[in-house]
């Protein structure tokens, strides 16, 4: 597989110039095909004194919307060329971000978007979308954090691996990035509490072996977390000076995940850097 087209979500939220920026950087690294799309979401109409009025009402917030989508592809048109990124299309698309989104992730090899800061308004029902974004996208994810701004992700990358399809999945979509990586770990994370496991590093040599047949030279690393799993892999990523996280994404169901805060909730709420994300 190789990275030939990139998809972002347009926006004039907080982290949208973080997630844009990023995008570009990766499309000129991998000299692909990069995508804007900004949606004009569905007008609010509501509290209108009478059916006409709400249409009136309704015409002025579309052709609005329509403007000011349009303002976000052509300046995320401009912003992509100023960075050195040669092929780029951006468009206005009439609708919610999530179908569109999903509608042409198909035809791209990387999704980009972004929750929204901590405690920001919006914060909750932000965090949802990026939930469906990951339960319902065909490809892989690229998640950017609501906080920050980042020249890169991909030069020192941590794999977390736990022998699940969503981890083979996540690391086989990467395999564009880790090749370009200047190192590669990866990790296994194993509650204190649970037995030793004797075989672990035969299968991580075997996982290594794979990786470099693509191109990839990897490391391991097997830790114990002594707290919870997602905080630990967090935790370390940050003091391996890591700049991407692959993972695969709700190693339980999505329903478990949201009440004992799993790895991949914990990860998206809380990581400071990016996360490349499959199911």
């Amino acid at each position: 597989m190789n990275l030939r087209g990139i998809l972002v979500l347009l926006g004039d939220d907080a982290p949208s110039a973080a997630r844009e920026h990023l995008a570009s950087r990766l499309a000129v690294a991998h000299q692909a095909h990069l995508t804007g799309i900004a949606p004009t979401g569905r007008p609010d109409i509501e509290g209108t004194a009478s059916a006409a009025h709400a249409i009136e009402v309704a015409d002025h917030a579309r052709d609005d919307a329509w403007q000011h989508a349009g303002h976000l592809a052509r300046r995320f048109r401009e912003a992509a060329r100023a960075e050195g990124v040669v092929s780029v299309d951006a468009e206005a698309a009439e609708g919610a971000a999530l179908p569109l989104l999903m509608h042409h992730a198909a035809c791209h090899d990387l999704v980009v978007v972004s929750p929204p800061p901590a405690a920001s308004p919006g914060w909750r029902s932000g965090v949802h979308f990026v939930e469906q974004v990951l339960a319902h996208n065909p490809r892989p994810t690229l998640v950017v954090p609501g906080a920050g701004r980042f020249e890169q992700a991909g030069r020192n990358v941590v794999v977390a691996w736990d022998d699940s399809p969503a981890a083979v999945r996540a690391t086989t979509d990467a395999l564009p990035v880790l090749r370009q990586a200047e190192r590669v770990l990866l990790c296994v994370w194993r509650r204190a509490s649970e037995a030793a496991d004797n075989g672990i590093a035969m299968r991580l040599a075997e996982v290594c072996r794979w990786l470099e047949r693509h191109g990839v030279t990897a490391d391991t690393r097997v830790t114990r977390a002594a707290g919870a799993i997602g905080d630990t892999m967090l935790s370390d990523a940050a003091k391996l000076g890591a700049d991407l996280i692959v993972m695969g994404t709700y190693g339980h169901s999505r329903w478990i995940e949201r009440v004992t805060g799993g790895v991949t909730r914990t990860a998206l709420l809380h990581a400071p850097m990016p996360l490349w994300m499959s199911r």
